[in-house]
């Protein structure tokens, strides 16, 4: 593979503005039109004919490549057939050439091309390079045919992750349906009858029963669980320290079936039902304990209200207008729930269960195919892989 500079030129450098017109036909994108592989003229102002024929040097046509300059520097993508003929503000056009415009993309977005970015990037409050930098950029290029043939690997791979998201978002919405229906009684679930009632939380489970206290030996060790470590219902990884060496914070105790709720910035959905068999763990203050009575209230039918909407309304209601947001343990004993039967919670726990499942086993296939993309980049973009 030999190293190649593309034929570069740099969008208007001038207040764009200048040429706006109300009655503008023609979009004049802007740094917020491109992100990488994507471009919109979605929000964008509108020129009219005489200024784009005015401004010919910065118009844009189908499989010229345009590079964000200003903002967020190195973002690249291909101009679609939609948009073929309408301006750009400062930023860099890469004309049609003899290189593939897909390939040209991917180069661009990938390590190769961003890593040179950053190293002509420039600025604090705004970062961008000058177009004397982008001249000089350097990229490993194979010949056209292959440069087609991995441009269009990387496509199918593009496709499988567009796809891939579809079905997650799919998922999320059946999921967000099911807390919607179930959690409110308007869906019920085949084999259960009956009025539900509503309930205060504080009356069926207790709330911070088990405390570290000052008499705790100095080198008793556990696991620590702070507000940071938890992400919607995902626990990122704990802490081990001794008592006499951990945050002050570090006080309630963790036991398998308690429910974790964020009391600061409950908002954010900070929160986690301990579902696995733990032995000494610890959470922040930051957290209220929920511990359910087994026999009234099921812990997974619980924890799945606080991201439902019969929760959440009463904390958006004590929250609501406060420069920090956040609740007391008080306010979590005072949350009223409505319940069916213990029998129906757990039917309706185990639903919402599976669901999550389904949803945890998309997003890691997601996962997967992103880094399996990532790889195929690194290695077909620098030549360590070639194509037949």
């Amino acid at each position: 593979m030999k190293e190649i500079s593309p034929r570069i030129q740099v969008g208007l450098v001038i207040n764009p503005s200048t040429y706006y017109a109300s009655n503008g036909t023609i979009p004049m994108l802007t740094a917020r039109n491109v992100t990488p592989f994507r471009m919109t003229d979605e929000g964008a102002n509108k020129i009219s004919e005489v200024s784009n024929k005015l401004l010919h040097s910065t118009q844009i046509f189908e499989k010229d490549l345009v590079i964000v300059r200003v903002g967020y520097p190195g973002a690249t993508a291909v101009v679609p057939p939609e948009l073929n003929g309408v301006n750009c503000a400062s930023m860099v056009i890469v004309r049609r050439g003899k290189y593939d415009a897909d390939y040209l993309c991917y180069l661009f977005n990938s390590e190769i091309g961003q890593s040179q970015v950053s190293n002509a990037s420039y600025g604090s409050a705004q970062s961008c390079f000058n177009i004397g930098s982008a001249i000089n950029f350097k990229f490993p290029v194979p010949p056209l045919a292959e440069q087609q043939t991995i441009a269009a690997a990387l496509g199918e791979m593009d496709a499988l992750l567009a796809a891939q998201r579809a079905r997650l978002a799919k998922q999320r919405a059946v999921k967000q349906g099911l807390l919607q229906g179930l959690l409110s009684g308007e869906k019920r679930l085949p084999g259960f009858a009956g009025e539900w009632e509503v309930k205060r939380l504080g009356d069926i489970a207790a709330i911070d029963v088990d405390n570290l206290t000052a008499r705790t030996p100095p080198s008793y060790e556990f696991d620590y669980v702070s507000l940071e470590d938890v992400n919607a219902g995902v626990l990122n990884g704990t802490t081990r320290y001794k008592f006499s060496e951990a945050p002050s914070r570090a006080r309630r105790r963790v036991q398998k079936g308690d429910v974790l709720i964020a009391t600061v910035r409950p908002n954010l959905k900070s929160h986690l039902h301990i579902n696995k068999d733990v032995k000494d763990m610890v959470c922040s203050t930051g957290f209220a304990v929920i511990r359910c009575y087994p026999q009234q209230a099921s812990s997974q039918f619980i924890y799945s209200h606080f991201f439902g909407d019969v929760i959440n309304q009463q904390i958006e209601a004590l929250i609501g207008g406060s420069n920090y947001p956040a609740i007391s343990n008080r306010d979590v004993k005072n949350l009223y729930i409505p319940l069916p039967s213990i029998d129906e919670q757990c039917a309706i726990a185990d639903v919402l269960t599976e669901a999550d499942a389904h949803l945890a086993a998309l997003e890691a296939e997601h996962a997967k195919t992103q880094l399996l993309k990532q790889g195929m980049m690194q290695n077909l973009l620098t030549g360590k892989i070639r194509l037949v």
